[in-house]
């Protein structure tokens, strides 16, 4: 993982952007098998899951709710 937070949310960013190009593709199957589209609701919600937890994490790094990018802020000032 990227030792910057800006990079790491920026990596983060872009991995809710694939999941969300995952998600439409999901979307846009249709099966005439019901078996199939029980699997494909699955896969969709577990991508939905993901995405969510990925967004979550993003926002607390943003809004620095561990104090990290203060601490990252201080480091940088000093080189």
């Amino acid at each position: 993982m990227s030792s910057l937070i800006l990079e790491q949310v920026r990596e983060n960013f872009h991995d809710v952007e694939n999941l969300e190009k995952c998600i439409a593709k999901q979307l846009s199957y249709k099966s005439e098998n019901p078996q199939e589209s029980v699997i494909t609701d699955h896969r969709i919600k577990n991508l939905l899951e993901i995405t969510q937890k990925k967004c979550a994490d993003t926002l607390a790094t943003i809004n620095d709710v561990d104090g990290s990018q203060k601490e990252e802020l201080a480091i940088i000032a000093l080189d």
